[in-house]
């Protein structure tokens, strides 16, 4: 249950009136997660201090750190989580297309805010799907989801408000901030729906103009959160990931892929400085969906299938002159994602082909180029030292679960767009990083003699759920026979 239960409400109080932004980030989160699914009303009511919308219109504006904000708005999903509270509901649908007010509000990191309000959202509504939607009518749920991904006025989405004297948007939605929430918020309220038609407008644009109006990161996420509503529908094969790249990049994809090596000779259909970026990000959206899909299952298929594109990706690093249209910056950020992929399936396995992988790119020093500019970024070792983390979590003795809530908060946790620098909190607040810790289950099974209370070696019969078969499994539910177990981990259990 958590320390912070047992914490009173005085100490609480003495501990927010410090006013320290990363203590009160890591007390609002924790609340948060000590309190999920209750929709406790004293908690409630501290988290509402630090959201300006949930206060009342007479009430005294306070000072309160934008940092701050985010975590309170994520720590509310995690206290109304699955509840489909449409008053909290209402409130995060409107704070993801928050516009910029007077002075300085919400004028800074304004896509982590959206980010965390989507997750939020997604939380109070997740895997509910349409079943949600009925006592949500009069708030256009989808069709404002929609309008905060695409574009369109304002005044169909976000509330009015005071203008700000230092961003001016206009009258039209600003999709480079509020898309990011509104992915998210879909994908998690869709979550294992399969549902099509939600699927459908997340799937990646078919022709070259639409293309070039999406940004390669967001492409990412749609592909992510694709994958998500379609749970059942995600293979661990290669074919299913080339699925996933629009008819328009296919020469792209070949080039990628290695299925053609003499790039000279290749004529893209597509402005290579469009198709080798969407391209990319679309296969490596691809291979996170099947990670959180087989996430510490340790699943043969799904572990080739995202470790060919890992060393297709790293190849290409290496060797950008081949590959028309590259870019660096992009590269590293799939390269990163595809690598904490790969960590996610096998996690709590010590994988000795991902720890080998590891350490060849923990050991990059890049030299700073002429603008002073360096690629391997302070996220790219995050991404790398969270990947070793997850490989021998809990020291081989824990690993994954994949219910709704694990999957989100892995999601939100894992983010595969990671930070350049240690004080950048831009598009992702890094305080999420922690929230894996929920997603994490025990899975050590020890024999252990009777009379001598040692461990020993026995027999094991391992029946599987039919959810969780092993790669090289028959039939749902076989029994494998274990004729010399070793004291130690047994990862199907």
């Amino acid at each position: 249950a958590g320390h912070l239960k047992k914490l009173s409400s005085r100490n609480l109080h003495d501990y927010l009136c410090q006013r320290h932004k990363f203590t009160s980030i890591g007390l609002l989160l924790g609340l948060g997660v000590t309190n999920r699914g209750t929709q406790d009303e004293t908690t409630t009511k501290l988290f509402s201090i630090h959201v300006p919308a949930l206060l009342p219109p007479t009430a005294v504006p306070l000072e309160l750190d934008h940092l701050v904000q985010t975590a309170a708005v994520a720590g509310l999903g995690l206290v109304y989580i699955g509840s489909a509270h449409r008053r909290m509901a209402e409130i995060m649908l409107d704070e993801i297309g928050r516009p910029p007010g007077p002075e300085m509000d919400n004028c800074e990191d304004r896509e982590g805010y959206s980010l965390a309000c989507g997750f939020s959202l997604g939380l109070i509504l997740l895997g509910m799907g349409n079943e949600a939607l009925p006592g949500l009518d009069d708030l256009k749920l989808t069709d404002r989801l929609y309008k905060y991904i695409n574009g369109g006025k304002k005044k169909d989405c976000s509330p009015a408000g005071p203008s700000s004297f230092r961003i001016w948007e206009g009258n039209m939605i600003n999709t480079n901030v509020s898309s990011i929430g509104a992915i998210m918020a879909l994908g998690l309220t869709f979550l294992k729906t399969g549902n099509k038609n939600i699927a459908r407008t997340l799937a990646a644009p078919h022709t070259e103009y639409l293309l070039e109006g999406v940004r390669p990161d967001i492409l990412l996420l749609r592909t992510v959160c694709y994958g998500l509503i379609l749970w059942d529908h995600v293979l661990p094969t290669v074919d299913w990931i080339n699925c996933q790249v629009p008819e328009v990049l296919l020469d792209c994809l070949e080039v990628i892929t290695g299925v053609v090596d003499d790039t000279d000779g290749v004529s893209l259909t597509v402005d290579p400085d469009t198709a080798f970026p969407c391209t990319l990000t679309i296969l490596a959206g691809g291979c996170f969906a099947l990670a959180l899909r087989f996430a510490g299952t340790a699943n043969k298929a799904a572990f080739k299938t995202i470790m060919f594109y890992l060393n297709r990706t790293h190849h290409i690093s290496r060797q950008p002159k081949d590959f028309p249209g590259f870019s660096k910056d992009l590269t590293e950020m799939c390269l990163v994602c595809l690598l904490v992929s790969a960590s996610i399936v096998m996690a709590g396995t010590g994988n000795l082909e991902v720890m080998r992988l590891i350490r060849k790119l923990r050991k990059r020093i890049v030299p700073i180029n002429t603008y002073g500019h360096n690629f391997v970024t302070y996220g790219c070792h995050m991404a790398i030292h969270m990947s070793l983390g997850l490989l021998f979590l809990g020291g081989g003795r824990y690993s994954l679960k994949r219910d709704n809530l694990s999957v989100a908060v892995l999601f939100l946790s894992m983010y595969p767009i990671f930070q350049t620098c240690q004080d950048d909190n831009t598009y992702h607040l890094q305080a999420f990083r922690h929230l894996w810790v929920i997603a994490a289950q025990p899975r050590l099974l020890v024999t252990i003699d009777e009379d001598t209370n040692k461990p020993c070696y026995v027999p094991v019969t391992i029946t599987t759920a039919p959810d969780c078969v092993p790669a090289d499994a028959t039939c749902p539910g076989v029994a494998r026979d274990v004729s010399r177990t070793c004291p130690g981990v047994s990862r199907d259990v």
